[in-house]
């Protein structure tokens, strides 16, 4: 059995492909070697549980927020190891070669992933030979579901929204603003927390203020992070996550703006990883 994973901020989704050709799907938290430090071994062990015969896996292929860096895959391969015992095969690489490879295969394209957080860089079929290092939803994430709902959080306790729109948010959110500041400051998951935003943002995006909101976060993103890029306006450009998805036409018209094209977007990678990896058989 072939193991894959796609692992986010907010989830993970495990596909196993097998001998026959069927294949099988799970999910479970996100797994982030930084954000679980030393319980990730312990938090690895409850996600994968009794889901899968774990002597049966034979290669394993874990792609994961947090894992662009050599010491954050050396951890996630360790304990993925230890879990199947059998496996000949343990591959550790970030989720934006993941999104790559399910994006473009063995083709060329620069690579965003925008979920709750975001990430940046450029494939040429075989290895991401650029990327944008990522800062994480405190410093960056430019264009991402945490980044869009810090800045819907300040603009609206900032007063920057008109009083039509601040009434609609509020029967949208009960939240006061000890509540947003306890999650954000003391919460375990502060990131996911901003990103819910997202669905009231969603549920009020025929305002103007709210577009001009989602049009400011997509234009940081382009402008300081895909305009970096001296290939934006001649190869392909592909997008992966629920921001990517929920927001593609107004990032095409940002792109559009810039003579850049969005050429591909998708939610989940793993259909794309799991085209790639039977490909490999």
């Amino acid at each position: 059995m072939i193991l894959i994973a796609d692992s986010g901020s907010t989830k993970t989704h495990w596909k196993v492909l097998m001998p026959n050709g069927t294949e099988q799907d799970f999910f479970s938290q996100g797994l982030n070697p930084y954000h679980h430090g030393d319980k990730f071994a312990e938090v690895l062990d409850d996600a994968i549980g009794h889901k899968i015969d774990r002597g049966g896996v034979a290669q394993v292929f874990f792609y994961g927020a947090g894992c662009a860096y050599q010491s954050m895959q050396d951890i996630v391969a360790l304990n993925l190891r230890d879990i199947f015992y059998n496996a000949s095969t343990v591959d550790v690489s970030s989720d934006l070669m993941g999104a790559a490879r399910s994006l473009f295969g063995n083709g060329q394209g620069l690579v965003a992933i925008l979920g709750t957080g975001s990430n940046v860089g450029f494939y040429n079929g075989l290895d991401l030979v650029r990327h944008t290092p990522s800062l994480g939803y405190v410093l960056g994430d430019e264009g991402s579901g945490a980044h869009l709902g810090k800045e819907f959080i300040k603009r609206w306790m900032y007063k920057e929204f008109p009083e039509s729109l601040c009434n609609s948010i509020a029967q949208h959110c009960s939240l006061s603003i000890d509540d947003i500041l306890g999650h954000v400051y003391t919460s375990d998951s502060p990131a996911r927390f901003l990103a819910g935003f997202s669905d009231i943002i969603v549920k009020l995006s025929s305002h103007e203020s709210i577009v001009a909101l989602v049009d400011d976060c997509l234009v940081q993103l382009v402008e300081r992070h895909l305009l970096k890029y001296s290939e934006v306006t001649s190869v392909s450009i592909g997008a992966v996550g629920s921001i990517a998805v929920i927001f593609e036409y107004q990032l095409r018209d940002v792109l559009k703006r810039y003579g850049a094209n969005l050429e591909r977007v998708m939610q989940f990678p793993i259909e794309g990883l799991a085209t790639f990896h039977r490909a490999k058989l």
